[in-house]
């Protein structure tokens, strides 16, 4: 028995002596799209914006307490009376919620195996990165956008890109073109339009595993988010 446990402990020793593997790793790869907020989380009256065969292409959102909107976002109100609507073109809200298991593995070093799983989502949200903002004076105008956005993901520990990108479908450190246009019309009372292009998001959770000699630990979890889309927001003052 004494011979048993002092081979056992040997073959820790072995494990535990071996290092990691460095490249292309990171507990975060975000960039600026670190703060997002869920498409869902704005309180405020709807409305849509239709096509000429009357289908809806456009989610309008009038936000309701603009001070708090604006506190949470960052900004000052240019004037006491501002009005915000947000704008979400309606191919990219539908599908939310979609849960799927899946696990994904590639092997940097023996006793080091990191996979992830119980991938769910995607949920929608924008980010924080602006890729355009501009003012427009009455009767109003066209923002038109069209940009190349970084993928993204977050993890509570250092987890290889390759492995994010194996279990989501998509990769992670690529970039995608997301383009619109939004036409704004300057209210009755008001002069001035700021218009703020954001990217939105389709953001994927995921647990990290680790494979063990006997049991897989779990380790932590994680994010990824993929562009697909514009949001707009548009503060008329």
């Amino acid at each position: 028995m004494k011979k048993i446990v002092m081979l056992f402990a040997a073959i820790i020793l072995i494990f535990s002596s071996i290092g990691t593997v460095s490249a292309d790793y990171g507990s975060s790869h975000l960039g600026e799209t670190n703060d997002v907020i869920s498409c869902s989380e704005y309180d405020g009256d709807i409305r849509y914006e239709y096509d000429e065969n009357g289908n809806p292409i456009k989610k309008i959102v009038s936000i309701k307490d603009t001070e708090k909107y604006a506190e949470s976002q960052g900004f000052t109100l240019p004037s006491p009376d501002a009005e915000i609507e947000l704008i979400f073109p309606i191919n990219t809200i539908i599908n939310d919620n979609q849960a799927y298991e899946t696990t994904s593995s590639i092997s940097p070093l023996a006793g080091n195996d990191f996979y992830i799983k119980k991938v769910s989502g995607p949920t929608k949200a924008c980010g924080s990165n602006v890729i355009r903002r501009s003012i427009y004076s009455a009767p109003g105008g066209t923002m038109t956008v069209s940009e190349g956005i970084s993928a993204s993901f977050s993890a509570s520990v250092n987890i290889s890109a390759a492995v994010v990108s194996a279990g989501v479908n998509f990769s992670v450190t690529s970039s995608f073109n997301v383009s619109d246009s939004q036409t704004v019309s300057i209210p009755s009372g008001k002069s001035s339009a700021e218009v703020t292009a954001r990217p939105i998001l389709d953001v994927y959770s995921f647990e990290i595993w680790e494979k063990d000699l006997f049991f897989d630990d779990y380790v932590g979890n994680g994010s990824a988010y993929k562009p697909v889309g514009v949001c707009f927001q548009v503060v008329y003052y």
